[in-house]
C-alpha cells in the first residue's frame, strides 16, 4: 500500500515516483534487493538498538539484554568492544567505501574481520565490490534514490528502492523497521554538529574513511554554516518522516544517547540494557579498567 496525501492525485504521484525509481535500477540490482523478501519481519516484535558513532559511545559499556537486536554503522569496527558486541546487523553505506580504492578495500575487510557474524547491508551499486572485500559475513543489498525529506512514496520496502537519508543511522532505522523491530532505541547519536561548527567528532579519532579527500561541498560539516543548517534541518525532517512511518507500523523510535541534541524522541520505555550493577567486574574488564594481577 502506498501512503500518500489521501487523494487520488497524490496516490498517483506516489505510484509514478515508485515506478520511476525502480525502473532506473539495473536488472542485477533489482535481483539483489528482491532477495530481501526473505528478511521481512526477521526480528518481528524485537527491540533494536541502532548505534551511531558519536563521541558519547566512548564511555558506553555496550551491554544489552539478550533479546535486543543490535545495528551498527560504517566505522563501528574501530570500537574496542566491537567484537565482543557481535552486532546483528552492520550497515555500511558511506560513499567513499565503495570507490574501489585500496583504502576502501582495507576498511571493508577489517569490518568483516572484526564483526564476522553480522548481516551486512551495503548499497546495491557496490554489492560486487562488497562481496570481494567482506569475507565471511552474510551480505544484503539496499537500493536508495530520492531523498527522505521530499520522499513521496510512503512505503519502506527493501525489495524496492528506498530514499537516501542524511545519516547512515537513519538507513539502519529503515532496515530495522523492515525487519519488524517494534522498539528502536538510538544510541551514539549525539547529533551536535552545530555546537562546534567545522568538527564532526566520533568515538574514534580521524576520518571515517578517506573523507578528507572529498570536496567541501560534499561535506556540509566543512562547508558554509548556512549549508550546515540546511543539513541539520534535513536530518530532523527525515527523523520526523521515519517516526510517522514507524507509528503507522505500530513501532516506536526512542533516543537513549546521553547529551544528544536530537530532541524529537522520548527516552526508551523498555529495559534494553543488562543490569550493570551485577556486571561491574565484566564492565571494568571490557573497558580495560580492571584491577589487574595482584
Amino acid at each position: 500500500m502506498l501512503w500518500g496525501s489521501g487523494d487520488l492525485l497524490g496516490r498517483l504521484d506516489n505510484w509514478v515516483q515508485d515506478r520511476e525509481f525502480n525502473a532506473r535500477l539495473p536488472a542485477r540490482e533489482r535481483e539483489a534487493i528482491a532477495r530481501n523478501r526473505d528478511l521481512k519481519g526477521l526480528y518481528e516484535g524485537s527491540t533494536a538498538v541502532v548505534i551511531g558513532n558519536g563521541p558519547s559511545l566512548k564511555e558506553d559499556p555496550l551491554l544489552f539484554a539478550p533479546n535486543v537486536r543490535t545495528f551498527v554503522c560504517n566505522a563501528f569496527w574501530k570500537h574496542p568492544l566491537a567484537t565482543s558486541l557481535d552486532p546483528d546487523v552492520y550497515v555500511v553505506t558511506h560513499g567513499s567505501l565503495f570507490n574501489h580504492s585500496e583504502g576502501s578495500r582495507e576498511f571493508l575487510v577489517e569490518s568483516s574481520r572484526v564483526c564476522p557474524g553480522s548481516l551486512f547491508f551495503v548499497p546495491s551499486s557496490g554489492l560486487e565490490f562488497a562481496r570481494e572485500c567482506l569475507r565471511g559475513p552474510q551480505i544484503a543489498a539496499i537500493a536508495q534514490n530520492g531523498y527522505m525529506p521530499t520522499w513521496k512514496v510512503g512505503t519502506l520496502d527493501l525489495t524496492r528502492v528506498v530514499p537516501f537519508v542524511p545519516t547512515v543511522v537513519q538507513t539502519a532505522v529503515i532496515i530495522a523497521l523492515y525487519l519488524g523491530c517494534a522498539e528502536i532505541v538510538l544510541l551514539g547519536c549525539d547529533h551536535n554538529w552545530l555546537d562546534d561548527f567545522g568538527h564532526d567528532d566520533h568515538f574514534y579519532a580521524g576520518e571515517t574513511a578517506g573523507t578528507d579527500a572529498l570536496p567541501a561541498e560534499e561535506l556540509p560539516i566543512r562547508s558554509h554554516y548556512s549549508r550546515m543548517l540546511g543539513y541539520v534541518s534535513a536530518v530532523w525532517e527525515s527523523y520526523r518522516q521515519l517516526e510517522a512511518i514507524a507509528t503507522r507500523n505500530g513501532a516506536r523510535i526512542r533516543n537513549a544517547t546521553p547529551g544528544s541534541r536530537l530532541d524529537l524522541f522520548a527516552p526508551p520505555r523498555v529495559e534494553f540494557r543488562l543490569d550493570t550493577r551485577k556486571l561491574q567486574p565484566e564492565i571494568e574488564e571490557r573497558s580495560g579498567r580492571g584491577a589487574g594481577p595482584t
